[in-house]
């Protein structure tokens, strides 16, 4: 869990205060078993894949990000914006899941 007064800062900046507040007292801890539970098959490894790179994201390094979507050969859309892109910016993560569905109903 990340600190409620850090909480913005390190997770959602950019977005309102008092929805980042809301979003702070709402979150929960992790649970054990979710950090333990083996990965059975990647996805991406056998469907297309998209990827929204956070560039300011505090939580999970831009970089290893970048690598991740690499990884999958994911159609890759950088945004300046927090961890919480889809509360503080929603356009480019909405334009990116219509062009996944876009590609998809198309067939390339």
């Amino acid at each position: 869990m990340i600190r409620q007064d850090l909480f913005r800062r390190q997770f959602a900046a950019g977005v309102p205060v008092r929805t980042t507040q809301v979003m702070a007292a709402g979150q929960r801890p992790i649970t054990l078993a979710a950090l333990r539970e083996p990965a059975t098959a990647a996805a991406w490894k056998k469907i297309p894949s998209w990827y929204l790179v956070a560039t300011e994201d505090r939580n999970i390094p831009p970089a290893a990000e970048r690598w991740m979507a690499t990884r999958a050969r994911a159609r890759t859309v950088a945004v300046r914006a927090p961890h919480a892109v889809s509360v503080s910016d929603p356009e480019p993560v909405t334009e990116l899941i219509l062009d996944a569905v876009r590609s998809v109903r198309s067939g390339h």
